[in-house]
């Protein structure tokens, strides 16, 4: 499995450095959509597939998001076959990312590119409800920008239905919209100085669905004695990216409308890293919610290169890293 999803990426790679002609790309990202689709529906295992096996056959009586009582309400009367279901969400979960790319990406197929080295493993193969609901977060971005409440608010729910952590979809309708560089580049020491001072932050959530969440994360922590690695190679990646990101700001965000918001939402979600340091699963869970969006920042570092196929290869080697540390460091695929 690990052999086809590194050959599925260098090919892609290959494609988005070399840029075919306009017309064509479109069916590039379709024929790619299809196959990721596909790969995840038909992956034979994943670390969640026990547990979704389990609100499968249970989903009657347990506790989940409405949209999976309704695929497996729909799977277990029409085929009782599970594969089914982890297909509806494989092509759900990819439809509504690829739909977001075509939408906010300059760079369509880095931004699949970049896509395909760690989100797809982490979301699609692994945390398929989490999955859709991180996809519904990037569709939010553009209705955000331009202040259309109404179209906010259904991609706010529709992920909330998916997932339940989407409803912390809803606060990012009111971050400014002028951003202050020096604040953000803060944010990340601010979340180091939490974590080592041992800042409680999880008392001040009180919203009913999020306390249980961190209950549940909370038990799982005290029984798998679980840390996060504050230094890991990947978080300290996305630090590198962030900050080459952030202090290019004037140039990116003449280039794309979007900017301002994304590398807003991507400070947040590595601050939050560190802060619900504590509670590891709730930290990690947080801080990949809002991290979908680095799918549209990275690609967006090729500006920063004259000769843009140098831009473009600089994107791919960034995605190439993600991918190897996914696969052979973090190890999240098992093969």
């Amino acid at each position: 499995m690990v052999i086809s999803i590194v050959f599925g990426f260098i090919l892609l790679a290959f494609i988005a450095i070399f840029q075919p002609v306009a017309k064509f790309e479109k069916y590039v990202v379709i024929f790619f959509g299809l196959v990721m689709a596909l790969f995840a529906g038909f992956r034979e295992d994943s670390y969640d597939y026990i547990i979704y096996e389990l609100l499968y056959e249970n989903y009657e009586e347990v506790s989940v998001e409405p949209s999976f009582k309704a695929i497996s309400y729909l799977v277990s009367h029409l085929t009782d076959n599970i594969r089914y279901l982890f297909l509806i969400f494989a092509f759900l979960g990819v439809a509504v990312k690829l739909t977001a790319i075509s939408t906010l990406s300059k760079f369509v197929l880095l931004s699949l590119a970049v896509y395909a080295s760690n989100f797809y493993l982490l979301h699609e193969m692994t945390q398929i409800r989490a999955g859709v609901a991180a996809g519904f977060l990037l569709l939010s971005i553009k209705p955000n920008v331009e202040r259309d409440l109404r179209k906010f608010l259904i991609f706010a729910v529709l992920g909330f239905l998916f997932h339940y952590s989407a409803i912390l979809i809803l606060p990012l309708w009111f971050l400014p919209k002028k951003i202050n560089v020096r604040v953000l580049a803060l944010s990340i020491l601010f979340g180091y100085a939490s974590y080592f001072i041992g800042l409680d932050f999880v008392k001040i959530i009180p919203i009913p669905g999020i306390q249980e969440k961190i209950e549940i994360y909370m038990s799982m922590q005290e029984v798998n004695d679980d840390k996060i690695n504050v230094f890991g190679y990947l978080y300290l990646l996305r630090i590198a990216v962030f900050y080459v990101l952030l202090f290019n700001y004037k140039k990116l965000a003449q280039k794309s409308e979007y900017f301002p918001l994304l590398i807003t939402i991507y400070a947040i979600s590595l601050t939050l890293f560190t802060v619900f340091g504590s509670i590891p699963a709730f930290s990690s869970r947080l801080s990949e919610l809002f991290g979908v969006v680095e799918i549209i920042l990275i690609p967006l570092l090729a500006y920063l290169f004259r000769l843009r196929i140098l831009g473009r290869l600089a994107v791919v080697l960034v995605a190439l890293v993600f991918l190897l540390i996914n696969l052979y460091y973090v190890e999240l695929i098992i093969d």
